[in-house]
């Protein structure tokens, strides 16, 4: 039999993922508009989203992603370009952006040269191909297909209780909600994207 306190704690983790529904609807595109670095977000002053950079950043590091991989996400550092996964008015999409560029400018170990990584992830041919394609959408779900395993491991992971997990998940919430907002001719916030499918493992373990 559950109890009373249980059954609250489904029913806000059903409410909270309801409140998630519309962040991967598909933005509607805002003409001539592309996210430059002139338009960013203080997400540094936020704690969730410096958990969402070292996150991002710990992945790139443990999986040992090629340099070839970050290139497609971020663009060479010589080409500057950076229009296709970020918006950088969005402090979740800015945080992993760093996480990607802070990793893209890594040296190599010291007394190891060429040696740079730890781990030694083999990229889906399919993720290879989404992020060549050249398309939003395909893109969109490759990028996701990288990201998202580390950030939903690292919130599933944290040691809390189910109402500091709620709070966390609320905050969360409101991040991608604002970040939803300013997307202009994106599928969908990956990062986004993230705590939803968290949201959805939070709700069923508590059922």
């Amino acid at each position: 039999m559950t109890t009373l306190k249980e059954n609250t704690t489904r029913l806000s983790l059903i409410l909270l993922l309801a409140s998630f529904s519309s962040l991967g609807a598909p933005a509607a595109r805002n003409s001539g508009e592309t996210p430059t670095k002139s338009k960013t977000a203080d997400w540094y002053k936020d704690a969730d989203c410096r958990m969402v950079f070292f996150t991002v950043l710990e992945g790139l590091y443990e999986d040992g992603i090629p340099q070839e991989v970050v290139d497609l996400v971020i663009g060479r550092v010589e080409d500057n370009n950076i229009d296709k996964a970020f918006v950088f008015r969005c402090k979740l999409c800015h945080a992993c952006y760093e996480a990607f560029a802070v990793y893209q400018r890594r040296p190599d170990f010291n007394g190891a040269e060429g040696v740079n990584t730890i781990g030694t992830r083999a990229i889906a041919p399919e993720l290879m191909e989404g992020l060549k394609s050249g398309g939003q959408r395909q893109f969109d779900a490759a990028f996701s297909g990288i990201i998202q395993p580390w950030v939903k491991q690292k919130l599933l992971t944290l040691n809390q209780d189910d109402a500091e997990k709620i709070a966390t998940m609320k905050r969360f919430g409101k991040l991608a909600r604002e970040g939803n907002a300013l997307i202009r001719g994106y599928e969908r916030c990956q990062a986004c994207e993230a705590i939803k499918a968290v949201a959805q493992t939070l709700t069923d373990r508590n059922r």
